[in-house]
């Protein structure tokens, strides 16, 4: 029984002989009576329909990702950075997955304001403000960034061991090739050190992660810098120089940096 108007049977206005009978389009027959399309079972037929070609354009979506990741790390066809984000965003990928966003290290000249909102972006503990909307960045990138400031915050500095924990799956082929391009190989060694050991002396200790940071220590080993580099504060007189070489611990001994951090001392580690 169908809902409709009231009336006398009359004449036929119009009959219904189309081959696709469940279309949603009114259908007026005998006794003026209008069928609703809200009661039209195929609703269900064609939510399903539509529910299946949503799925397949995700995969689609899926496998172009894939595929433009892996052009992008072969030099073919990059990302753009407003893409790339939506869709590590939509699809909740690493932000290792994201493109760097300048072409070399000249170009990284930043703020130390910028530095911090870019740490937060990934989730650093220390610059995380309750509100405040991510904004990601390729990891890898922005820790070459902050690597290669002339004089760098000790706040910020702090942050890079715990990017490296973090975000131990970055690309270490570019990371490696990148720091040796610039001389910045005794800097990131160094983080690499910092990470290695703070993540193993963790409650939750990636074994994993602590083998691939050994082996990309190794690798930056290789290619070690003579020249010593104050790392991870501001400039310093001759005597504070002197003073720091004589103090500062062992693995800034073996990266040739000048610097005091220690693992223990790091607040934050992933």
């Amino acid at each position: 029984m169908f809902l409709g108007s009231f009336g006398l049977p009359g004449r036929d206005f119009s009959f219904q002989n189309s081959l696709k009978a469940r279309r949603c389009h009114p259908i007026k027959v005998s006794g003026l009576t209008i069928t609703k399309a809200d009661f039209q079972s195929s609703q269900s037929l064609d939510q399903k329909t539509r529910l299946r070609r949503a799925a397949s354009v995700n995969r689609l979506g899926r496998m172009r990702l894939v595929w433009r990741r892996e052009n992008w790390e072969t030099g073919q066809r990059p990302l753009s950075p407003e893409l790339a984000r939506k869709m590590v965003r939509v699809y909740k990928l690493s932000p290792s997955s994201l493109p760097p966003s300048r072409p070399s290290v000249s170009d990284w000249r930043v703020s130390p304001d910028q530095l911090a909102a870019d740490l937060a972006g990934l989730g650093y503990p220390g610059f995380a403000y309750p509100g405040s909307r991510r904004r990601h960045k390729n990891p890898g990138e922005l820790l070459l960034t902050a690597l290669a400031q002339e004089q760098l915050e000790a706040r910020l500095f702090e942050a890079l061991p715990w990017l490296m924990l973090k975000y131990w799956d970055m690309n270490k082929e570019w990371l490696v090739r990148q720091a040796k391009l610039h001389d910045l190989q005794n800097r990131l060694g160094f983080v690499v050190s910092l990470a290695r050991k703070a993540g193993s002396r963790s409650p939750s200790r990636n074994p994993k992660r602590d083998a691939v940071l050994e082996e990309l220590e190794s690798k930056l080993k290789r290619s070690l810098l003579a020249k010593e580099e104050l790392l991870g504060g501001t400039d310093l007189s001759d005597a504070e120089r002197k003073r720091l070489k004589r103090h500062r611990p062992k693995a800034a001994r073996e990266w040739n940096v000048l610097s005091s951090w220690r693992p223990e001392v790091l607040r934050h580690v992933a």
